[in-house]
């Protein structure tokens, strides 16, 4: 008869199952826009390219969202931590990220006059 191998009683403490990762598929995308929605259950982002970012009129085009990508709210949580740690770590290695692209302009246009 045939008995079947024991089961062990204490898991390991770490109860890692390790992935292989296989992005041979992976597609690979640009984007310069990026907007949220949130539902009860999902995040859903929406990614694309915008080829009149900045408000300077380039191309007759319109906005192209590319990739919508919906996820669980931990998930979302999770890919927080891990741009904010991966953002962190650039600005350390590099210098503050400006997020406001006039300030990063060369030959900034004078400001408009303001009426009033």
């Amino acid at each position: 008869m045939n008995t079947p191998p024991p089961v062990p009683n204490n898991p390991p403490a770490d109860n890692t199952v390790l992935q292989k990762i296989n992005s041979e598929k992976a597609q690979i995308s640009y984007a310069n826009f990026c907007r949220g929605t949130l539902t009860p259950e999902e995040v859903i982002l929406d990614l694309g390219f915008n080829t009149n970012a900045f408000g300077v009129k380039v191309l007759d085009e319109d906005l192209l969202i590319t990739n919508r990508v919906v996820m669980s709210v931990p998930t979302a949580k999770r890919l927080l931590m891990l741009l904010g740690d991966m953002v962190r770590q650039h600005e350390n290695n590099f210098g503050e990220v400006d997020v406001d692209f006039r300030r990063r302009l060369k030959n900034q246009p004078p400001p408009s006059p303001t009426v009033g």
